[in-house]
């Protein structure tokens, strides 16, 4: 038997997405993945050794701590930005009811 015969194991490749995910999702999960690549190479060896010195200080901390600090900083609003934004397609704003002129439909009725 050919071996080009047998497809290939679906473990065998690499799904970051599931087929038919929402197009939106995808772009924020890459963005995300962007930020936290670019943050993971900010506090590696060829980005930190330029910022890996005691002087100048940044409100009082070594620039090192302060850059570390800041790397933290942008992956925190980073996931919280991705964790709204997926609680957003979880649970879509529902419209109020008097909204549109519903309002004006109500009638109000006095009691006696």
């Amino acid at each position: 038997m050919d071996s080009d015969q047998h497809p290939e194991p679906a473990s065998a490749r690499l799904v970051l997405f599931p087929p038919g995910s929402d197009p939106g999702r995808r772009r924020r999960r890459t963005v995300f993945g962007a930020v936290y690549a670019v943050t993971a190479v900010m506090v590696t060896c060829p980005l930190y050794s330029a910022f890996s010195g005691t002087f100048p200080l940044i409100l009082g901390l070594p620039l090192s701590l302060a850059w570390i600090i800041l790397a933290l900083a942008v992956i925190f609003c980073a996931l919280l930005w991705l964790y709204r934004a997926d609680l957003r397609d979880e649970n879509p704003p529902s419209v109020p009811p008097f909204a549109k002129g519903g309002a004006a439909k109500l009638r109000w009725t006095a009691r006696p």
